[in-house]
């Protein structure tokens, strides 16, 4: 993939630092990537974040036992008065049932605590990310909520498009790609989707996919060439995914 005699991979063939397409490309201020994540509830956002991070959830599987055993409890506590045929092995057996179910309660009420601070803690280190690069990265919050997850990336100097294309449909073919300028383009990166049960699906974003974008390609032109910046966002929709 040499794009030109210098050897840069996607610098176009003939474009040096003083030719006068790279000046008119300086001066030129490519479109915002839109941010419609602040059109979507909190409590969505938070929640597509979360995913899009692998901060991981509360499970209510120790809740579930706890109802189920206090249930059988009370119904044997009442069936037990109804019938004057309470013996001591069964008050043993009841208070045990009755114990176990505050025990999980209690548990289920714990693991809860801190499974929502080990939710904060994941999803702090995880947007962390953006910072740890060389360049200025913004908007990876939002880029996470979207469902069409969109990121603008700028260089600093002109690249040819063909190898641009040929590059980023390498890492994957799903990506979609515009050419915004002589240095700028916008990638779309495929969601992921995940289930929320009876209220449909929901998309956010690729992390995983999105790590591998930097790591194949971004980064390697931030050494080569040099990134000035990039921007993310993306659009939602609030139509059930496919």
């Amino acid at each position: 993939m040499d794009g030109g005699s210098d050897g840069s991979p996607m610098r176009q063939p003939g474009k040096g630092g003083s030719s006068v397409l790279e000046k008119l490309a300086a001066t030129t201020k490519p479109g915002t990537v839109p941010d419609q994540s602040r059109l979507l509830p909190t409590s969505d956002t938070d929640d597509r974040r979360m995913r899009a991070t692998g901060a991981d959830k509360h499970s209510s599987i120790m809740w579930i036992g706890a109802i189920f055993m206090g249930f059988f409890a009370i119904v044997g506590l009442r069936s037990a008065e109804n019938a004057a045929t309470l013996t001591t092995e069964d008050k043993f057996f009841l208070f045990l049932l009755c114990a176990a179910a505050i025990g999980l309660a209690v548990a289920s009420t714990i693991a809860h605590s801190r499974a929502a601070d080990r939710r904060r803690r994941a999803y702090a280190s995880a947007i962390q990310w953006a910072e740890k690069q060389p360049f200025a990265v913004t908007g990876y919050e939002s880029w996470l909520a979207c469902d069409r997850p969109l990121l603008d990336l700028h260089l600093k100097t002109p690249f040819d498009s063909k190898l641009f294309t040929s590059a980023v449909h390498a890492i994957d073919p799903a990506i979609d790609l515009e050419i915004l300028g002589e240095t700028s383009a916008r990638l779309a990166v495929p969601p992921l989707v995940g289930s929320r049960g009876k209220q449909g699906s929901v998309r956010y974003g690729n992390v995983p996919l999105l790590h591998r974008v930097f790591t194949d390609l971004v980064i390697p032109l931030h050494h080569d060439s040099g990134v000035e910046r990039v921007e993310m966002g993306g659009l939602v929709d609030e139509r059930p995914a496919a």
